[in-house]
């Protein structure tokens, strides 16, 4: 993952459009995370003997109380200046996106958003923003797939996202359709997600009954059918191995009281 977490509250506190000319600077220590993007420029961070090299359609994150050091020639970027109590890089991380001109285009909506200071506006903005967030994270998750020449997990990945729930989803299903052996698939998954493909498809399982459990409008046999698990009793023995709860308790108690140890 680009960012350390699936999931963060943030606040925007400003969001800025730069363009200066050759510069040679230090930050200071800011007490907020900065999400950027370049649409003109190269540039150099030095962060004591660290140096990154960033250029022209590149998405940065700097964290917060993160000293370091910039040069630069003439340069044109947005950035979004923001504070979260989520555990994001502790370093400046950067990549350089498949679809530089859609990033160009949201980074600016948020910006425009941002200043035009509309009624409820904060609303729109954190909107844009997770909905850029999600698209950093798919598209980081698709180049590093791809980077290391493993195309055929990305199409597999999309296919137990689209049948995760189907009763006939297996590892040896996954191989044969991707015509690689079950050996390399787990090799693959362990690789990229440090799971293996069972357990992936089992936490998708999960989060999801966890959502129908706690959503009132299911009982705990209707959330089994759903899920297209073979009977209850194996579904609540599933949910209780994996979460360390029985469904029916689930179905009152806070996530925070949930074993969540299964997410991988």
């Amino acid at each position: 993952m680009f960012f350390n977490t699936n999931d963060f509250d943030v606040k925007i506190i400003s969001l800025l459009e730069l363009n200066w000319e050759k510069t040679n600077k230090s930050s200071g220590v800011r007490p907020f995370h900065a999400l950027s993007f370049r649409l003109n420029g190269d540039a150099v961070f030095y962060h004591h003997t660290t140096k990154t090299i960033v250029k022209s359609g590149d998405i940065v994150f700097v964290p917060a109380h993160y000293p370091y050091t910039l040069t630069s020639g003439k340069e044109h970027l947005f950035v979004i200046h923001f504070i979260t109590d989520a555990p994001l890089p502790n370093t400046i991380t950067s990549f350089s996106p498949q679809n530089s001109p859609y990033f160009a285009r949201k980074f600016e909506e948020l910006y425009l958003a941002w200043h035009k200071k509309e009624l409820s506006y904060e609303y729109e903005c954190k909107s844009i923003f997770y909905k850029l967030i999600t698209n950093i994270e798919r598209n980081y998750a698709q180049k590093h797939l791809t980077s290391h020449n493993d195309d055929r997990i990305s199409e597999i990945i999309d296919y137990i996202h689209e049948n995760y729930t189907s009763e006939n989803l297996s590892v040896e299903k996954l191989a044969a359709m991707s015509n690689i052996s079950c050996t390399y698939l787990r090799k693959l998954f362990h690789k990229h997600f440090n799971v293996s493909p069972q357990k992936y498809i089992n936490n998708l399982k999960v989060k999801y009954a966890i959502e129908l459990l706690q959503s009132g409008y299911y009982s705990v046999c209707e959330v089994s059918d759903i899920c297209n698990f073979q009977n209850v009793h194996y579904f609540s023995a599933f949910i209780k191995k994996e979460t360390g709860v029985s469904p029916s308790k689930i179905k009152h108690i806070n996530n925070e009281n949930i074993n969540t140890t299964f997410i991988g």
